[in-house]
């Protein structure tokens, strides 16, 4: 429909310099069906917000194997990274664009049947290909599952750096090792975060915790999935439409702010 005249204004305390008013009723016009909106003074404003999400850096639905695999018990297959730990570190790896200082990662996984004390990393991000466990010179963020009694298993951040384990007690606690988990690691500032949630959406979150970064390590351009103590035993593990962010902390922000008067 046609509209007399409109001013959009950067700031709207320039109001009163640029008003133009318009003839009441102009909205509807000769000819109208009249189903238009009538303003009878013809003072509207518009603010808000464009919203855009980050781009992201990496994704991987795993249709095709992207990964270099250690011993015979992981795998791509059936659009999933399937992992089971017994007697050899078994891992799988693949190189990535460097992480940056702030990131988030998110993938979804099956935790997979682990016994009290059984533990296994279900990511990593690190500056070799190498186990970070085991490699002093390997520096890296991880996630390790650890399994409990009851079919559950609870979920610890670790920091490794020249050797050292940087590590808070479990941050969640309790989830169920055979139903599948979305989780959400991140870093922004000193601090790494992991969330799990029950839906794909990540809405409804099943638990979450930090730790502060007690290094300055950095080069991270591998991300593995895999053995943690090689005398453990694992199975049933998946991993799931896995997506990197680089250089972001949050998934969804006003990218420009927009005020319009009519």
């Amino acid at each position: 429909r046609g509209i007399d005249d409109w001013s959009i204004l950067p700031n709207p305390n320039d109001y009163p310099l640029l008003q133009t008013e318009l003839p009441d009723g102009s909205v509807n016009e000769s000819g109208s069906t009249g189903e238009e909106i009538d303003f009878t003074d013809n003072e509207f404003l518009l603010h808000g917000f464009e919203t855009s999400s980050p781009t992201v850096t990496m994704t991987d639905d795993f249709s095709t194997d992207n990964y270099t695999h250690l011993n015979s018990n992981t795998s791509v297959s059936g659009g999933k990274l399937l992992y089971a730990q017994a007697a050899a570190d078994n891992r799988a790896y693949r190189s990535i664009t460097e992480v940056q200082s702030t990131f988030i990662i998110e993938w979804e996984t099956v935790l997979g049947t682990a016994n009290s004390g059984h533990r296994y990393h279900n990511l990593v991000l690190s500056e070799e290909n190498t186990n970070v466990k085991t490699t002093s010179s390997n520096d890296g963020y991880t996630i390790v599952i650890d399994g409990k009694s009851g079919s559950v298993s609870s979920v610890h951040i670790q920091e490794i750096y020249s050797g050292t384990v940087n590590q808070a007690g479990a941050v969640i606690e309790g989830l169920s090792q055979s139903a599948t988990h979305y989780f959400r690691f991140s870093r922004s500032g000193n601090v790494l975060t992991v969330e799990s949630f029950s839906d794909s959406a990540r809405t409804v979150s099943e638990g979450s915790g930090s730790l502060t970064l007690a290094s300055t390590s950095s080069g991270f351009v591998f991300l593995q999935h895999g053995t943690e103590n090689p005398s453990t035993t694992v199975s049933g593990v998946t991993i799931d439409n896995l997506k990197i962010y680089n250089g972001v902390s949050d998934l969804t922000w006003a990218k420009n702010t927009m005020t319009t008067w009519i």
